[in-house]
């Protein structure tokens, strides 16, 4: 569905999207927290990275990656793992701004 109407994505990122993280942050149940950083990778993983360039904050998410890099659930950190790769495979800059936030170096 996102392939053939990209504008619904973008709308969907600029509205909720780039308040993922701050849902995260302010939730406590584990399943909702699993949705969240689920919908913020598929988020990313359908859109244009020009949008995303766009969109994104790319040092307040690199900020709240690093965050999550903390945690020990298994889950948290295989998904957080696939959001770095996806945003540094669709905007090469990301990169940078991860490895100042200690991304890479957990990787």
């Amino acid at each position: 569905m996102f392939k053939e109407h990209p504008e619904i994505l973008q709308t969907i990122l600029e509205r909720i999207g780039v308040r993922l993280p701050s849902i995260y942050e302010n939730n406590t149940g584990s399943l909702f927290k699993y949705l969240v950083l689920i919908s913020f990778e598929k988020m990313i993983e359908f859109s244009d990275p020009e949008h995303l360039r766009k969109t994104l904050n790319l040092q307040q998410i690199a900020n709240f990656i690093s965050k999550l890099t903390t945690y020990n659930d298994i889950m948290v950190i295989s998904v957080t793992l696939i959001i770095t790769e996806l945003l540094i495979t669709k905007i090469p800059e990301a990169y940078v701004i991860l490895t100042r936030e200690g991304v890479i170096d957990y990787i």
